[in-house]
């Protein structure tokens, strides 16, 4: 969608979501599998403190595809009503009632350092040069 000038994005403004590019996770797994840890749930990200807004990730699209993307936000009456109707769709639909709660829930942020602490992890990419990396890949196999 940046790609095009546009980012669609919940009508939530103060949301907040933690992420981490691929070959970061890959590493971050990599390196736990090569250290015991106590058993439990640990989280990963790309260490930036208290996530990201999809603000954010507009402008960093923005930035890395080095135009203009201007962000829509979309009220959660009408992704629950496309949802309805994509479930009246017969096979899998990418948006389903399921994901709009995920869409809209507040806080997908990561709240622990635990792994990275154990391991001595350090994410090498952050959110413009993530997508950088991300936009390159997608036009070398032409998906962009």
């Amino acid at each position: 969608m940046a790609a095009r000038g546009f980012a669609l994005q919940p009508d939530q403004p103060d949301a907040r979501l933690s992420l981490i590019h691929v070959e970061d996770l890959a590493e971050a797994l990599a390196l736990a599998l090569d250290r015991p840890l106590a058993p439990g749930v640990y989280e990963i990200d790309d260490g930036h403190p208290g996530g990201y807004r999809h603000a954010d990730m507009a402008a960093a699209a923005a930035e890395a595809l080095g135009r203009s993307v201007r962000p829509v936000r979309i009220g959660r009456g009408a992704m629950n009503a496309v949802a309805g109707l994509n479930s009246l769709r017969p096979g899998a639909q990418i948006l389903s009632p399921a994901k709009v709660r995920e869409l809209y829930h507040s806080d997908w942020t990561v709240h622990e350092t635990r792994l990275a602490e154990a391991t001595g992890f350090a994410a090498r990419f952050g959110l413009v040069d993530g997508f950088r990396h991300t936009i390159s890949w997608y036009r070398q196999h032409h998906w962009l």
